[in-house]
């Protein structure tokens, strides 16, 4: 069976990213850091994701109203 599910507003980081909030660190150790809070990171992530849709939601809902 084919997976029908559409995925929005896929995230993705890199140890460059990292860099650019930790500049004086070498890319090998910003993407060890990377790896190291990955978990935590996406849990976070996922948490604020709730939040802000339920707020663009509700914002979306008023302007159509």
């Amino acid at each position: 069976m084919k997976n029908t599910t559409t995925y929005f507003a896929e995230t993705k980081w890199t140890a460059e990213d990292v860099k650019s909030i930790r500049p004086k660190w070498s890319l090998k150790k910003c993407e060890e850091a990377l790896s190291g809070i990955e978990g935590e990171l996406t849990d976070r992530m996922t948490e604020l994701g709730f939040e802000t849709m339920d707020v663009l939601l509700d914002l979306n809902e008023k302007e159509k109203a």
